[in-house]
């Protein structure tokens, strides 16, 4: 009886624990959404709440999953770190070696 309640409580945990992950990224891709401009180039980004969107002028699918952005663009997927800052106005899109986007959310 003790180890099927054991088990119970560790399947119950384990689901809360999924669908508190699945809640954050929801969260943090609803963030994304939005007209960013990179502040070393000023090429203006767009992430649009259906997975599309524009860098540039060229086309971009997108979705993120925990602390990943992957993008399609031009038929290449990038799959990339990201931080997004607590006020939601800061993007940052890291690849090799420490280079990235650091984009401004355009009001």
């Amino acid at each position: 009886m003790k180890r099927n309640l054991v088990l119970i409580f560790s399947i119950l945990l384990l689901c809360f624990l999924s669908l508190e992950l699945f809640a954050q990224s929801q969260n943090n891709e609803q963030r994304i959404v939005g007209t960013w401009v990179d502040e070393n180039d000023g090429k203006v980004w767009v992430f649009n709440i259906n997975g599309t969107g524009t860098v540039d002028g060229t086309e971009l699918k997108w979705g993120v999953a925990q602390n990943k952005i992957a993008m399609i663009i031009n038929s290449e997927t990038l799959i990339m770190d990201y931080t997004i800052s607590s006020d939601g106005r800061t993007l940052l899109i890291s690849f090799v070696m420490g280079r990235g986007y650091f984009l401004k959310k355009r009001n």
